[in-house]
């Protein structure tokens, strides 16, 4: 997942702990196709135990969010805060 690439790649750069926080706009037993074996949940979890130093990123779920991402296109909007950097969809919380 590009997200977890990114996050991860992020904590490394800056040596810093990073919450990564997923907003779908379904629940958590969701899943992406009918023939999929495990939810997307399920498999982004799964993903994540293969990764170097795991807890360096911290992943939330926010299930049934609709959010001002919901009609996004891309390059819509960076946003910079004073406590994040987000790009897109990636919002990386130093923690």
């Amino acid at each position: 997942m590009w997200a977890l690439n990114c996050a991860h790649n992020h904590a490394y750069e800056t040596g810093t702990k990073v919450e990564l926080e997923f907003h779908w706009e379904h629940d958590e037993s969701h899943n992406h196709h009918f023939e999929d074996p495990e939810t997307i949940i399920e498999r982004c979890d799964y993903l994540h135990s293969f990764y170097n130093r795991q807890d360096d990123v911290t992943i939330k779920h926010v299930y049934e969010a609709y959010s001002r991402y919901r009609d996004w296109k891309f390059g819509d909007d960076i946003v910079e805060e004073a406590d994040a950097v987000s790009y897109t969809h990636l919002r990386a919380h130093e923690t």
